[in-house]
Protein backbone atom coordinates (compact mmCIF):
# COMPACT_ATOMS: atom_id res chain seq x y z
CA UNK A 1 0.00 0.00 0.00
CA UNK A 2 1.67 3.86 -0.96
CA UNK A 3 0.43 6.63 0.97
CA UNK A 4 0.76 10.20 -0.38
CA UNK A 5 2.57 12.79 1.56
CA UNK A 6 0.78 16.68 1.02
CA UNK A 7 -2.85 14.99 1.07
CA UNK A 8 -3.57 17.49 4.16
CA UNK A 9 -4.85 21.32 4.29
CA UNK A 10 -1.69 23.13 2.39
CA UNK A 11 -1.72 26.17 4.67
CA UNK A 12 -2.16 24.30 8.06
CA UNK A 13 0.52 21.52 6.85
CA UNK A 14 3.51 24.02 5.59
CA UNK A 15 2.41 26.08 9.22
CA UNK A 16 3.15 22.73 10.76
CA UNK A 17 6.16 22.00 8.97
CA UNK A 18 7.86 25.13 9.23
CA UNK A 19 6.70 25.40 12.74
CA UNK A 20 5.49 28.92 12.12
CA UNK A 21 4.41 30.81 15.58
CA UNK A 22 1.04 30.39 17.28
CA UNK A 23 -0.10 32.84 19.34
CA UNK A 24 -0.03 30.91 22.66
CA UNK A 25 -2.92 31.88 25.20
CA UNK A 26 -1.47 32.96 28.36
CA UNK A 27 -1.28 30.07 31.14
CA UNK A 28 0.84 26.82 32.41
CA UNK A 29 2.92 25.58 29.50
CA UNK A 30 1.30 22.66 28.31
CA UNK A 31 2.62 19.43 28.67
CA UNK A 32 2.78 18.49 24.84
CA UNK A 33 4.65 20.29 22.18
CA UNK A 34 4.07 19.70 18.22
CA UNK A 35 7.87 18.09 18.90
CA UNK A 36 6.72 15.05 21.04
CA UNK A 37 3.90 14.29 19.24
CA UNK A 38 6.13 13.76 16.15
CA UNK A 39 8.45 11.72 17.69
CA UNK A 40 5.37 9.64 19.09
CA UNK A 41 4.08 9.43 15.75
CA UNK A 42 7.48 7.82 14.54
CA UNK A 43 7.85 5.05 17.10
CA UNK A 44 4.04 4.21 16.30
CA UNK A 45 4.97 3.80 12.44
CA UNK A 46 8.25 2.28 13.20
CA UNK A 47 6.70 -0.26 15.31
CA UNK A 48 3.20 -0.73 13.26
CA UNK A 49 3.78 0.43 9.98
CA UNK A 50 1.59 3.18 8.14
CA UNK A 51 -1.64 1.45 8.58
CA UNK A 52 -1.14 1.45 12.70
CA UNK A 53 -0.07 5.53 12.79
CA UNK A 54 -3.42 7.54 13.45
CA UNK A 55 -4.57 10.45 16.25
CA UNK A 56 -5.29 7.71 18.31
CA UNK A 57 -2.79 5.33 18.43
CA UNK A 58 -0.23 8.46 18.81
CA UNK A 59 -2.14 9.62 21.64
CA UNK A 60 -2.40 6.31 23.27
CA UNK A 61 1.27 6.34 22.81
CA UNK A 62 1.35 9.48 25.01
CA UNK A 63 -0.83 8.68 27.53
CA UNK A 64 -3.79 11.32 27.01
CA UNK A 65 -6.89 11.69 24.27
CA UNK A 66 -7.37 11.62 20.83
CA UNK A 67 -8.54 15.66 21.32
CA UNK A 68 -5.79 16.63 23.20
CA UNK A 69 -3.56 15.61 19.57
CA UNK A 70 -5.82 17.36 17.39
CA UNK A 71 -4.54 20.11 19.31
CA UNK A 72 -1.36 20.05 17.10
CA UNK A 73 -2.43 18.36 14.39
CA UNK A 74 -6.01 18.27 12.41
CA UNK A 75 -5.72 14.83 10.97
CA UNK A 76 -3.01 11.67 9.53
CA UNK A 77 -2.67 13.40 6.57
CA UNK A 78 -0.74 16.39 7.94
CA UNK A 79 1.13 13.92 10.30
CA UNK A 80 2.27 11.62 7.14
CA UNK A 81 4.07 15.01 6.31
CA UNK A 82 5.65 15.55 9.66
CA UNK A 83 6.89 12.24 10.73
CA UNK A 84 8.33 12.07 6.97
CA UNK A 85 10.50 15.64 7.09
CA UNK A 86 11.26 15.01 10.80
CA UNK A 87 13.01 11.36 9.63
CA UNK A 88 14.35 13.51 6.76
CA UNK A 89 15.91 15.50 9.44
CA UNK A 90 17.85 12.39 11.22
CA UNK A 91 20.07 12.65 7.77
CA UNK A 92 23.68 13.83 7.23
CA UNK A 93 23.28 17.16 5.92
CA UNK A 94 27.02 17.65 5.27
CA UNK A 95 29.36 15.89 3.32
CA UNK A 96 31.84 18.14 2.38
CA UNK A 97 34.26 16.35 4.33
CA UNK A 98 34.17 13.60 1.63
CA UNK A 99 37.25 14.49 -1.02
CA UNK A 100 35.26 14.04 -4.74
CA UNK A 101 31.80 14.42 -5.39
CA UNK A 102 31.57 10.92 -5.73
CA UNK A 103 32.20 9.64 -2.60
CA UNK A 104 30.18 12.13 -1.00
CA UNK A 105 27.47 11.04 -3.51
CA UNK A 106 27.95 7.23 -2.68
CA UNK A 107 27.60 8.48 1.15
CA UNK A 108 24.08 9.99 0.64
CA UNK A 109 22.96 7.50 -0.94
CA UNK A 110 23.89 4.84 1.89
CA UNK A 111 22.52 6.96 4.30
CA UNK A 112 19.08 7.26 2.82
CA UNK A 113 19.15 3.41 2.23
CA UNK A 114 20.21 3.26 6.40
CA UNK A 115 17.22 5.70 6.92
CA UNK A 116 15.04 3.06 5.13
CA UNK A 117 15.96 0.26 7.12
CA UNK A 118 15.29 2.46 10.68
CA UNK A 119 12.20 3.34 9.12
CA UNK A 120 10.87 0.55 6.74
CA UNK A 121 7.28 2.60 6.32
CA UNK A 122 9.21 5.43 4.14
CA UNK A 123 9.50 3.42 1.68
CA UNK A 124 5.52 3.16 1.51
CA UNK A 125 5.61 7.00 0.75
CA UNK A 126 5.30 7.44 -2.56
CA UNK A 127 7.83 9.89 -4.62
CA UNK A 128 4.82 11.28 -6.69
CA UNK A 129 5.06 14.28 -3.91
CA UNK A 130 6.90 15.21 -1.22
CA UNK A 131 6.79 16.80 2.34
CA UNK A 132 7.72 20.01 2.14
CA UNK A 133 9.42 20.82 4.71
CA UNK A 134 12.86 22.02 5.95
CA UNK A 135 14.51 18.84 6.17
CA UNK A 136 13.17 17.74 2.99
CA UNK A 137 14.91 21.43 1.36
CA UNK A 138 17.73 20.79 3.23
CA UNK A 139 18.37 16.99 2.14
CA UNK A 140 17.35 18.38 -1.61
CA UNK A 141 20.16 20.91 -1.11
CA UNK A 142 22.80 18.62 0.07
CA UNK A 143 21.92 16.10 -2.91
CA UNK A 144 22.23 19.06 -5.27
CA UNK A 145 25.06 20.62 -3.93
CA UNK A 146 27.12 17.69 -4.46
CA UNK A 147 26.26 16.88 -7.91
CA UNK A 148 26.90 20.62 -8.38
CA UNK A 149 30.50 19.86 -8.74
CA UNK A 150 29.65 17.78 -11.45
CA UNK A 151 29.93 19.78 -15.10
CA UNK A 152 26.00 19.18 -15.61
CA UNK A 153 23.48 21.06 -16.79
CA UNK A 154 20.35 22.39 -14.66
CA UNK A 155 18.29 20.34 -16.34
CA UNK A 156 20.86 17.03 -15.92
CA UNK A 157 21.73 17.99 -12.74
CA UNK A 158 17.86 18.35 -11.51
CA UNK A 159 17.44 15.09 -13.45
CA UNK A 160 20.12 13.31 -11.84
CA UNK A 161 19.17 14.29 -8.44
CA UNK A 162 15.85 12.68 -9.49
CA UNK A 163 16.87 9.36 -10.97
CA UNK A 164 18.97 8.76 -7.41
CA UNK A 165 16.15 9.44 -5.56
CA UNK A 166 14.18 6.84 -7.67
CA UNK A 167 16.70 4.39 -7.32
CA UNK A 168 17.30 4.68 -3.70
CA UNK A 169 13.40 4.45 -2.72
CA UNK A 170 13.22 1.30 -5.25
CA UNK A 171 15.53 -0.66 -3.51
CA UNK A 172 14.24 0.37 -0.06
CA UNK A 173 10.62 -0.62 -0.78
CA UNK A 174 11.98 -3.99 -2.27
CA UNK A 175 14.14 -4.86 0.63
CA UNK A 176 11.37 -3.78 2.78
CA UNK A 177 9.76 -6.26 1.13
CA UNK A 178 11.80 -9.01 1.40
CA UNK A 179 11.86 -8.61 4.84
CA UNK A 180 8.46 -8.89 5.45
CA UNK A 181 7.83 -11.17 3.28
CA UNK A 182 8.00 -14.40 5.59
CA UNK A 183 5.82 -13.01 8.12
CA UNK A 184 3.44 -12.05 6.17
CA UNK A 185 2.94 -15.27 4.06
CA UNK A 186 4.14 -17.66 6.70
CA UNK A 187 6.83 -19.26 4.68
CA UNK A 188 10.62 -18.01 4.56
CA UNK A 189 12.38 -17.83 1.16
CA UNK A 190 14.21 -21.82 1.54
CA UNK A 191 10.83 -22.98 2.37
CA UNK A 192 8.98 -21.63 -0.80
CA UNK A 193 11.89 -22.39 -2.81
CA UNK A 194 12.31 -25.97 -2.04
CA UNK A 195 8.44 -26.23 -2.53
CA UNK A 196 8.86 -25.37 -5.79
CA UNK A 197 12.05 -25.86 -7.41
CA UNK A 198 10.97 -29.85 -7.98
CA UNK A 199 8.10 -29.22 -9.56
CA UNK A 200 9.46 -26.35 -11.97
CA UNK A 201 12.45 -28.77 -13.13
CA UNK A 202 10.03 -31.21 -13.91
CA UNK A 203 7.99 -28.45 -16.04
CA UNK A 204 11.43 -27.37 -17.57
CA UNK A 205 12.41 -30.62 -18.50
CA UNK A 206 9.06 -30.87 -20.55
CA UNK A 207 8.57 -27.97 -22.36
CA UNK A 208 11.79 -27.41 -24.12
CA UNK A 209 13.34 -24.66 -21.00
CA UNK A 210 16.55 -24.50 -22.87
CA UNK A 211 15.34 -23.49 -26.31
CA UNK A 212 12.94 -21.08 -25.49
CA UNK A 213 15.26 -18.97 -22.92
CA UNK A 214 18.74 -19.72 -23.75
CA UNK A 215 19.86 -17.05 -21.95
CA UNK A 216 17.96 -18.07 -18.86
CA UNK A 217 19.75 -21.36 -19.35
CA UNK A 218 23.31 -20.57 -20.21
CA UNK A 219 23.21 -18.80 -16.75
CA UNK A 220 21.65 -21.55 -15.10
CA UNK A 221 24.60 -23.89 -16.50
CA UNK A 222 27.03 -20.86 -14.67
CA UNK A 223 25.07 -21.40 -11.82
CA UNK A 224 24.39 -17.99 -11.34
CA UNK A 225 20.97 -18.78 -9.43
CA UNK A 226 22.60 -20.87 -6.75
CA UNK A 227 22.16 -19.66 -3.47
CA UNK A 228 25.66 -19.21 -1.65
CA UNK A 229 26.55 -20.71 1.24
CA UNK A 230 25.96 -17.86 4.60
CA UNK A 231 26.78 -18.36 8.11
CA UNK A 232 24.41 -20.23 10.93
CA UNK A 233 23.84 -16.87 11.95
CA UNK A 234 22.77 -14.64 8.80
CA UNK A 235 18.93 -14.16 9.05
CA UNK A 236 19.39 -12.07 5.48
CA UNK A 237 16.71 -13.64 3.41
CA UNK A 238 17.78 -14.64 -0.49
CA UNK A 239 15.75 -12.40 -2.22
CA UNK A 240 17.59 -9.86 -0.02
CA UNK A 241 20.63 -10.70 -0.68
CA UNK A 242 20.27 -10.25 -4.43
CA UNK A 243 18.29 -6.89 -4.09
CA UNK A 244 21.30 -5.48 -2.09
CA UNK A 245 23.93 -7.34 -4.19
CA UNK A 246 21.59 -5.60 -7.21
CA UNK A 247 21.66 -2.30 -5.01
CA UNK A 248 25.89 -2.48 -4.88
CA UNK A 249 25.94 -2.57 -8.72
CA UNK A 250 23.26 -0.16 -9.63
CA UNK A 251 24.91 2.64 -7.28
CA UNK A 252 28.09 1.87 -9.32
CA UNK A 253 26.71 2.19 -13.10
CA UNK A 254 24.17 5.15 -11.88
CA UNK A 255 27.00 7.28 -10.83
CA UNK A 256 29.28 6.04 -13.56
CA UNK A 257 26.81 7.43 -15.51
CA UNK A 258 26.52 10.60 -14.25
CA UNK A 259 30.55 11.12 -14.74
CA UNK A 260 29.83 10.04 -18.14
CA UNK A 261 27.09 12.95 -19.14
CA UNK A 262 29.42 15.11 -16.95
CA UNK A 263 32.51 14.28 -19.02
CA UNK A 264 30.56 14.78 -22.24
CA UNK A 265 28.38 17.89 -21.22
CA UNK A 266 31.84 19.57 -20.83
CA UNK A 267 33.36 18.63 -23.58
CA UNK A 268 30.68 20.02 -25.31
CA UNK A 269 30.79 23.02 -23.76
CA UNK A 270 34.74 23.49 -25.09
CA UNK A 271 33.39 22.85 -28.55
CA UNK A 272 31.01 25.52 -28.64
CA UNK A 273 33.29 27.84 -26.96
CA UNK A 274 36.13 27.21 -28.78
CA UNK A 275 37.62 30.01 -31.67
CA UNK A 276 36.32 29.41 -35.22
CA UNK A 277 38.66 28.92 -37.43
CA UNK A 278 40.41 31.49 -39.30
CA UNK A 279 38.90 32.18 -42.66
CA UNK A 280 41.34 30.22 -46.00
CA UNK A 281 43.35 32.72 -47.55
CA UNK A 282 42.42 33.47 -51.01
Amino acid sequence: MTDYPGSGDPKRTLDLLWRVAQQRSRGPRPALDIERVVEAAVAVADEGGLDALSIRSVAKRLGTSPMSIYTYVPSKAELLDLVHDHVLGELSHDYSHIPGWRGAMEAYVRDHLDAYSRHPWMAHLSLARTALGPNSFAVFEIQTSILARLRLTPLQLAAGASAIDMFINGVARAVTDARAAASATGMTDDEWWQARAPLLADITADHDFAVRYPTLSRLEGERVFEQPARAADDTTSYMEREILDGFELGVTLLLDGLQSLSDATAKASRRRKAPAPPPPMG
